[in-house]
C-alpha cells in the first residue's frame, strides 16, 4: 500500500508542478497523465480552464482519451473550453484565484503530516521540491496533501439487528434542505447587426435556467420535509420495537401490562408511519403535477421567445451602408449542482438542457457574425472607392469639355459600384431571412425536445417515488 501511495505522490508532484512551470499549452497527453496520476476531475477541470490549450478533439483523439480513463465530465469541459477559446468573440473570465502555494510549502505540510507514518513520502516530497521549487496552484496542493496520501479505513461489518431495516434510510438534515446555488463562469459575447436578437435568446434560456433551479430547490425542500417526518416515525417505531423485544424476551411469562401498553403504542406508530407514507405519496403527486405544468409553460415560453427573435431578425435593418452595429453582453455559464434527493435528481436534466442550448446559440452567433462582418467590409471598400471616384469626377468637371471621356468612364464605374452595393444589401437581407428560417426550425425542434425531456423526467420521478417510497 505504501509503495502505491508513494508512486502516486511522485506522479502527481511531477505532473502538476512541471505543468505549473511550463508555458506550453495543455495537450491530450497532459490530461491523460493527470488522470493516471489519480487527480480528481475538479482539479483537472480547473487546470483546463486556466491554461492555454492545444487539444486534439477528433473522434480518434476522444476515443483514445476515453480508453485511457479520462472521464466524460473532463472531456465535456475540454470540448467547451476549446470551442470558446477558438471563437474570436467569446472569452472565458475565470474567477480570480488566491495567491498560489509554493512547492516548498506543500512538501513541508506533507512531510510534517505523514513523516511518522510513511517516511518515504516526506523524503520524496523534499527531493521533488528541490528540483522544481516553483509555485503550484493551491488546488493542486490541497489535492496532494489531502487525497493522494490518505490511507483507506478498514471496513468494519456491523451487526445487523432485526430492527435494522426500519432505520436503513438515513435521516434528513433540514439544515441542508435547500439545493446549493450553482457556481458560474462569465462568458462575453459580441453580436453584429441582425444577429443581435440571438443574444436575447441566451438571456431567455438563462432566465429559464435560474427559475427552474429555484423550483427544483423548492420541490426538493418539500421532499426532504416529508422524508424527515417519515424518518421520525420510523425512529419512534424502532425504539418501541427494541424495548418491546427486550421485555418479551426477558422471561417466559404471559405478556405484562407494560408489554401490552408498548404493543398498543407500536400499533399507533405503525399507523402514523403508514399515514406519513400516504402523505409522502400525496406530496409526490402534487410535485409531479407541478412538473407537468412546468413543461406546458416552458414549451409555450420557448415558442414565444424564439418566434419573437425570428421576427426581429427578419425585420431588422439589413442595409450594410448603415455600418456595423455591435452589441456586447455577458451571461453566466453555470456549473449545475446535483445535491438533491434521489427523487428530484432527474429534474436537474433540464438544467443541463438549458445550459447546452445557451452554448448552441453562442456557437450560432459565432457562425453568423463573420458573414455579417464580411459583407460590411466589402460594402465599406466599395464605398471608399465610390467616394474617391466622385471626388475625381468633381475635379474633372472643372474642365468638363476636356475631360468628357474620362468623366464618362468614371460614371460607368460608379454605376457598377452602386450595383455592387445593392447586391450586398440584398445578400445581407437574404442572410437575415435564412437565419430567421433556421431559428424557426430550431424552435420547433426545441419544443419537441423540451416535451420529450420533461416526459422523461416525469416518468423517472414517478418511478422514483414508487420504488424508493414503496407506495
Amino acid at each position: 500500500m505504501k509503495k502505491s501511495i508513494i508512486l502516486t505522490l511522485v506522479c502527481v508532484f511531477v505532473t502538476l508542478i512541471l505543468h505549473a512551470q511550463t508555458p506550453e499549452p495543455l495537450t491530450n497527453n497532459s490530461v491523460i497523465n493527470m488522470t493516471k496520476a489519480n487527480l480528481s476531475d475538479a482539479v483537472i477541470i480547473d487546470l483546463i480552464r486556466n491554461s492555454e490549450l492545444n487539444f486534439d478533439l477528433s473522434d480518434e483523439g476522444l476515443k483514445i482519451m476515453a480508453g485511457e480513463g479520462v472521464s466524460s465530465a473532463v472531456l465535456d469541459v475540454m470540448k467547451e473550453a476549446t470551442a470558446y477559446s477558438a471563437a474570436g468573440s467569446v472569452t472565458y473570465k475565470p474567477a480570480a484565484a488566491e495567491a498560489p502555494a509554493t512547492a516548498e510549502e506543500v512538501t513541508e505540510e506533507v512531510a510534517e503530516e505523514f513523516a511518522s507514518e510513511i517516511p518515504e513520502v516526506a523524503e520524496i516530497a523534499h527531493e521533488i521540491a528541490e528540483v522544481v521549487p516553483e509555485k503550484i496552484p493551491e488546488e493542486v496542493a490541497e489535492e496532494i496533501t489531502e487525497e493522494v496520501v490518505e490511507e483507506p479505513e478498514e471496513e468494519v461489518e456491523e451487526e445487523v439487528t432485526p430492527s435494522a431495516g426500519v432505520q436503513a434510510e438515513e435521516p434528513v438534515d433540514l439544515a441542508e434542505s435547500v439545493v446549493p446555488a450553482s457556481e458560474s463562469m462569465s462568458v462575453t459575447l459580441e453580436v453584429l447587426n441582425y444577429v443581435a436578437p440571438l443574444a436575447e435568446l441566451i438571456r431567455f434560456n438563462e432566465t429559464e435556467f435560474k427559475t427552474l433551479e429555484v423550483n427544483i430547490s423548492e420541490w426538493d425542500k418539500q421532499v426532504r420535509t416529508l422524508l424527515a417526518d417519515i424518518n421520525k416515525v420510523k425512529d419512534q417505531m424502532s425504539m418501541v420495537e427494541n424495548e418491546l423485544r427486550d421485555k418479551k424476551n426477558a422471561d417466559t411469562r404471559t405478556f405484562t401490562a407494560d408489554i401490552m401498553a408498548l404493543k398498543k403504542k407500536l400499533d399507533i406508530y405503525r399507523k402514523n408511519y403508514q399515514q406519513s407514507k400516504e402523505i409522502m405519496a400525496d406530496g409526490g403527486q402534487k410535485i409531479l403535477k407541478k412538473i407537468e405544468a412546468e413543461m406546458t409553460a416552458r414549451v409555450r415560453n420557448l415558442s414565444k421567445a424564439y418566434s419573437t427573435a425570428g421576427q426581429m431578425i427578419g425585420s431588422s435593418d439589413t442595409d450594410p451602408s448603415a455600418g456595423e452595429r455591435s452589441v456586447e453582453f455577458y451571461y453566466d455559464k453555470k456549473e449545475i449542482s446535483q445535491a438533491t434527493t434521489p427523487y428530484m435528481s432527474y429534474a436537474t436534466d433540464m438544467l443541463f438542457w438549458y445550459r447546452n442550448e445557451m452554448t448552441e446559440i453562442a456557437n450560432t452567433i459565432n457562425e453568423w457574425n463573420p458573414r455579417v462582418f464580411r459583407i460590411l467590409k466589402e460594402d465599406e471598400n466599395l464605398r471608399n472607392q465610390l467616394d474617391s471616384m466622385e471626388r475625381k469626377i468633381e475635379e474633372l468637371k472643372l474642365n468638363s469639355k476636356l475631360n468628357k471621356d474620362e468623366i464618362s468612364s468614371l460614371k460607368k464605374q460608379v454605376s457598377t459600384i452602386e450595383k455592387g452595393r445593392k447586391r450586398l444589401a440584398g445578400q445581407m437581407k437574404d442572410d437575415a431571412r435564412e437565419l430567421a428560417s433556421q431559428l424557426k426550425q430550431v424552435s420547433q425542434r426545441n419544443q419537441d425536445s423540451v416535451k420529450e425531456r420533461f416526459a422523461d423526467i416525469i416518468e423517472n420521478t414517478t418511478y422514483s417515488f414508487v420504488e424508493k417510497s414503496g407506495f
